[in-house]
């Protein structure tokens, strides 16, 4: 169990980015809150910085 650390945050970082997302969607739904909607370049540059701060992390960890 040397690297639980590095374990425990590849696999609960996405976990935990998703759990909030539904919640956060939830909490929209109830308070009558329209979704914002991005543009397909914006969601995926979004996509980038996740992934590249998930790996970065995870490779600090390792």
């Amino acid at each position: 169990m040397e690297h639980l650390d590095f374990i425990v945050w590849m696999i609960g970082f996405p976990i935990a980015e998703q759990i909030c997302s539904a919640i956060l969607k939830v909490a929209n739904k109830y308070a009558e809150i329209e979704p914002r909607t991005y543009s397909k370049h914006t969601d995926g540059m979004a996509a980038a910085i996740f992934v590249a701060i998930w790996l970065y992390v995870g490779c600090i960890l390792f």
